[in-house]
C-alpha cells in the first residue's frame, strides 16, 4: 500500500505555532490523539536540539506517564530514518533515551498526584517552573487528557449541574493557560475527549466541536482546534483543522500503524473510506492501551478496598 509522506500529517498539525498559541485536539476514545501529541513533540524536540536547554514539560492524564515517552520513541525512531535517512539518523536514534531524558519533562505519578485542580493553572505553573533552571526555554507544553485531570473533581459536583460546572472551570483555567504561554512565549497543546452527539456521527463526518459537550466552545478559546473523528469499521479516522476552518477536501485520513504512528490512506482506502455507508466502529486496543486500562482498573480496585 502506498502512502502519502509522514509529512502530510505534521504539516496539517504545524507543530511550530505562534509564541504563545494554544491549540486543543478533540479526539473520540481510542482514536491516538496522544499519539498525534507525541508526534508534535517529538517534531519540536528534534528540530529545537540546536537549542541549549530547551524544555517539552509534559502532563499526562488517563493513562501511565510513561507510556507517553513509549509514543514519542516509536514515534521518533520512525520519523528520523524516513527524514534524515537510515545512516544519517542512526546516531540520533542510539541517543534517544539520554535525548528524551534530558528534554522533556515527564511529570512521573507520584508528582502527578501532587498536583491539584486548580482552575487557574498554578499548580502546574509551579511544577514547571520548579524543574526550570535560570536559563531555560520551553518549546511548549502539553496536557494530554485535560478532561481526566478534571475527573478528580467529579465527585465534588451534583450531576445535574456537572457540564455546566466543569464547562465554566475549564474556561477558567484555559485563561491561566493562556497568561502562562503568554509570559513564558511557548505554545499549549491540550487533548480532551468528545462526548454527546459527536459520537454518534457517521466516520464520513467531521466531528464539530459544538457538538461535543462541554469541549462546544473550544474553538472560542484555542488559536487551533484539530478534531479527531469516529474510526471505521477498518480503523481509519478523519484528523480535521476545526479552527480556522478548511475544506474537507484538506482533511487526512489516518491509522495507527506498527511503527506507533500513523498511515495515511491510499487513493483506494481514502475512497473506500468516505464511500462506505455502514456505521461499524473500529477501536484498536493496541498493547499501550491495554496497559492502561489494566492500570485503570488496578486503581479502581485498590479505592474500593480503602
Amino acid at each position: 500500500m502506498s502512502h502519502k509522506p509522514l509529512d502530510s500529517i505534521l504539516d496539517l498539525l504545524d507543530p511550530h505555532l505562534n509564541c504563545s498559541e494554544l491549540a486543543s485536539v478533540l479526539h473520540p476514545t481510542g482514536t491516538g490523539a496522544s499519539t498525534l501529541v507525541a508526534g508534535v513533540a517529538g517534531k519540536l524536540l528534534i528540530d529545537g536540539l540546536d537549542v541549549p536547554k530547551a524544555k517539552i514539560p509534559v502532563f499526562v492524564y488517563g493513562e501511565q506517564p510513561r507510556s507517553f515517552v513509549d509514543r514519542l520513541t516509536g514515534f521518533l525512531q520512525h520519523y528520523l530514518p524516513t527524514t534524515l535517512g537510515p545512516e544519517n539518523a542512526k546516531p540520533l536514534v542510539t541517543q534517544l533515551p539520554t535525548i528524551i531524558r534530558d528534554r522533556i519533562l515527564l511529570f512521573e505519578e507520584d508528582e502527578r498526584s501532587q498536583i491539584g485542580f486548580s482552575s487557574k493553572f498554578t499548580e502546574h505553573r509551579r511544577a514547571i517552573e520548579a524543574h526550570l533552571e535560570t536559563d531555560s526555554t520551553l518549546q511548549a507544553v502539553i496536557v494530554d487528557g485535560l478532561d481526566s485531570y478534571m475527573e478528580m473533581t467529579e465527585a465534588k459536583i451534583l450531576r445535574p449541574k456537572l457540564h455546566v460546572h466543569l464547562a465554566r472551570m475549564l474556561q477558567s483555567y484555559l485563561g491561566g493557560v493562556r497568561s502562562f504561554a503568554a509570559e513564558h512565549e511557548c505554545p499549549i497543546w491540550v487533548t480532551h475527549h468528545v462526548g454527546g452527539k459527536a459520537l454518534g456521527l457517521h466516520h464520513t463526518e467531521r466531528i464539530l466541536p459544538e457538538r461535543a459537550e462541554i469541549a462546544r466552545w473550544f474553538p472560542q478559546e484555542f488559536d487551533r482546534c484539530f478534531t479527531l473523528g469516529n474510526p471505521s469499521a477498518a480503523g481509519w479516522t478523519r484528523l480535521d483543522l476545526a479552527k480556522p476552518r478548511v475544506h474537507d477536501a484538506n482533511c487526512q485520513v489516518i491509522r495507527r500503524s506498527e511503527h506507533q504512528w500513523f498511515d495515511t490512506a491510499a487513493q483506494k482506502d481514502h475512497e473506500e473510506f468516505f464511500r462506505s455507508t455502514t456505521n461499524e466502529r473500529c477501536v484498536v486496543f493496541g498493547p499501550l492501551a491495554l496497559e492502561s486500562l489494566r492500570d485503570q482498573h488496578l486503581r479502581l480496585v485498590q479505592r474500593e478496598q480503602t
